[in-house]
């Protein structure tokens, strides 16, 4: 890919997540304005208190290598100063929590899907007897239920 698909790439929002941007291949045409273009958005984002730095590398020669290293372990002391770090694996851990609570919401939703309960909802809502809204509110209700009476059954 081109140096065009790079500034693409960080024009559609990239610039938010990195913490260190490294353009590798810096012998490369393109590769200065690139940092340039790198320069000039990191300039416009000012409400951040770490300004990730813009390291150039040619990696098959080993050239900026001792710099990235460097940056590494000054971000990470910024991140264990800040206390960043900390509120990152809090939000990482929430996540990890509502993508476990999720899986597991699904297993119990699916043993209403295995005994035909859902399908009896479905039919219901087809025939017009029940909204979905008014449907989905009973069975999150009856699932709740169920779960803190020790498990799904037969609904």
């Amino acid at each position: 890919s081109g140096m065009g698909d790079d500034v693409q790439i960080i024009k559609a929002g990239i610039m938010e997540i990195g913490d260190i941007f490294v353009i590798n291949k810096a012998d490369k045409e393109g590769y200065e304005r690139l940092a340039t273009e790198i320069e000039m958005m990191l300039d416009l984002n000012q409400n951040k208190r770490w300004r990730p730095p813009v390291l150039k590398t040619i990696a098959t020669d080993n050239v900026g290598i001792k710099e990235l290293l460097k940056e590494i372990n000054r971000h990470i002391e910024y991140l264990k100063e800040s206390g960043e770090l900390e509120q990152r694996r809090r939000e990482s851990v929430k996540k990890e929590m509502f993508d476990l609570i999720q899986e597991q919401w699904k297993e119990i939703l699916s043993t209403f899907i295995d005994n035909g309960f859902l399908n009896k909802i479905v039919t219901k809502i087809v025939k017009r007897e029940e909204d979905p809204y008014t449907a989905v509110e009973k069975l999150s209700n009856i699932l709740v239920h169920s779960y803190t009476q020790g498990g799904v059954k037969n609904g």
